[in-house]
């Protein structure tokens, strides 16, 4: 059975961390670790770290259990409470804050280029 709650990734050679939760928190883990491994992590910061001190230097931890409808709000707590310097948004559940490159905004921007919205969309 899957447990919910809140972990994080440590390096363990500077203490950088990251925060998160998940509703499947091992699941969860083994995708950061996967996409890591494969340098297809979405978190430039923590694959560049991965890179640099290899997955041997980072720590994968549960942090706490708790309900799924508790989540955002107990991640957010630890968030601001930890101050995770691999954690992109200051914003549990949320982008808002994020800097995106013009990279990636372009990338956004091609991806959404031809999409029709259904009525109740716009």
């Amino acid at each position: 059975m899957s447990k919910s709650g809140i972990y994080k990734i440590t390096n363990l050679e500077n203490g950088k961390q990251y925060v998160g939760s998940s509703v499947d928190v091992d699941g969860r883990l083994g995708v950061h670790r996967r996409r890591l491994n494969l340098g297809i992590h979405p978190n430039p910061h923590l694959q560049a770290a991965w890179n640099k001190y290899g997955e041997g230097m980072f720590e994968f931890k549960l942090i706490g259990t708790c309900l799924p409808s508790d989540l955002v709000r107990l991640e957010q707590e630890c968030i601001d409470h930890l101050r995770p310097e691999y954690n992109i948004s200051p914003t549990a559940g949320s982008s808002l804050g994020v800097l995106r490159s013009l990279e990636t905004r372009a990338k956004i921007s091609a991806v959404s280029k031809g999409r029709t919205r259904s009525p109740e969309g716009r």
